[in-house]
């Protein structure tokens, strides 16, 4: 779901068999004298979400939707990967961020510690997977690191996107010392 630009939310982590509707004019004047400090725009709406029985609701000036199995490193199926701008989306919109998706140096740390396999003796190093790119430009061609990856698993997926869009790309394994 997105809804853009959102301008109030109420909503719940989890709906099943969700349905969506705009507000009734009685809604939507509720929802708005509720929420008196805000500014609403002319072509904001009121979107109501049902399910099981409860109500919640988002303002906004439009809603989109769409279905299907996000892969292991999609993070959004409104975040397209662009050859021109090669860098591996780190949020759900370009422009958003309100503090998601970001891990805390301790997460990180925690998650670089952490004994995948244990077979492999790691004592003050892991190893990370970088998506690198290149693209040919008019003033020659352009490398860069499209993304940092945990596991080659999650690199792989990356890669599949990426090379779908006509880039060339490759991983390559660094090292990273806490």
């Amino acid at each position: 779901m997105l809804f853009k630009p959102a301008a109030v939310v109420k909503i719940r982590d989890d709906y099943r068999g969700l349905a969506i509707r705009c507000a009734t004019a009685a809604e939507s004047e509720q929802v708005k004298t509720d929420h008196a400090s805000v500014s609403f725009s002319r072509d904001d709406r009121v979107f109501v979400l049902e399910s099981q029985g409860e109500s919640d609701y988002v303002v906004a000036m439009a809603a989109g939707w769409r279905e299907g199995v996000l892969g292991r490193t999609q993070q959004s199926f409104f975040n397209d990967f662009y050859p021109d701008r090669p860098i591996w989306p780190s949020q759900p919109l370009s422009g958003v961020d309100a503090g998601l998706n970001i891990a805390s140096s301790q997460e990180l740390i925690d998650a670089l510690l952490a004994e995948d396999n244990a077979a492999v003796r790691r004592e003050r190093h892991r190893r990370v997977y970088v998506v690198m790119t290149r693209v040919i430009r008019s003033d020659g061609p352009d490398v860069t690191g499209a993304g940092v990856f945990l596991t080659r698993a999650d690199a792989e997926d990356a890669l599949a996107v990426i090379t779908a869009k006509s880039v060339h790309c490759w991983i390559e394994e660094l090292p990273i010392v806490i």
